[in-house]
């Protein structure tokens, strides 16, 4: 997993870094949604341009919104390479699988604990609310979500499914291609806290709520972008 690629690092790592590494994690999809993307529609084209702008739009966004203020220890000339140790191709998939599971298993259970407060509120605050005579539940908020803070017809057609110009199909690709979600930022900040020295973890819990923000600029910076250039 790329984790595993910065763990050796992550010791070493400014507070503004921590915070790149943070919202890289936000911008853009993984490529399992992608992959799934890609088949739920005729938008490839765009969803890799999306996928491929965040990079630089990220680190830009996240250099703006946490500047670089100490001297960092790591430098281009101070990344020495890793050498592996193992001896065999099968050896090293073996080893590189089993790394990999602490980091499969805390993304896993991560999901099932927000699944499982998320399912807690809901029916604590809507049994409060039924007692004075209020019938909401968080699934009421959901046609709110869709609209994605906008509230134009265009916004309002693509989150009931309705069938949306071309140009606001385009924009609202580039607009979401993301994994700045509320749902997220318990994954990314979780599996970074697992993979940091104990003495960082306080450091990327308090950047997580500047990094979730990072990555929605990202992507609504590369949706003015897409909609200064497609035309109707």
């Amino acid at each position: 997993m790329a984790v595993e690629f910065i763990k050796p690092f992550m010791g070493e790592m400014t507070r503004s870094e921590l915070h790149c590494i943070m919202a890289a994690g936000f911008c853009g999809v993984p490529a399992a949604i992608f992959a799934m993307l890609l088949n739920m529609g005729n938008y490839g084209n765009h969803l890799l341009a999306a996928n491929l702008m965040t990079i630089p739009a990220g680190l830009g966004m996240a250099k703006l919104l946490l500047p670089e203020t100490e001297k960092a220890p790591l430098g281009g000339a101070n990344i020495k390479p890793l050498v592996s140790s193992e001896n065999t191709v099968f050896e090293a998939g073996s080893n590189g699988a089993i790394s990999a599971l602490p980091v499969v298993a805390h993304i896993t259970v991560t999901l099932i604990v927000y699944a499982a407060l998320m399912a807690m509120v809901d029916a604590v605050v809507g049994s409060m609310l039924l007692a004075i005579g209020f019938t909401v539940r968080l699934q009421h908020l959901q046609s709110l979500l869709r609209k994605n803070g906008r509230t134009d017809s265009n916004a309002s057609r693509s989150g009931n499914g309705a069938r949306v110009q071309e140009r606001a199909a385009v924009v609202a690709t580039y607009a979401l291609c993301s994994a700045s979600s509320l749902e997220q930022m318990p994954v990314v900040a979780n599996v970074l806290t697992n993979i940091a020295p104990p003495r960082r973890a306080a450091d990327i819990q308090g950047v997580r709520w500047r990094a979730l923000f990072t990555g929605c600029l990202s992507t609504c910076l590369n949706a003015c972008i897409a909609g200064c250039l497609v035309k109707d």
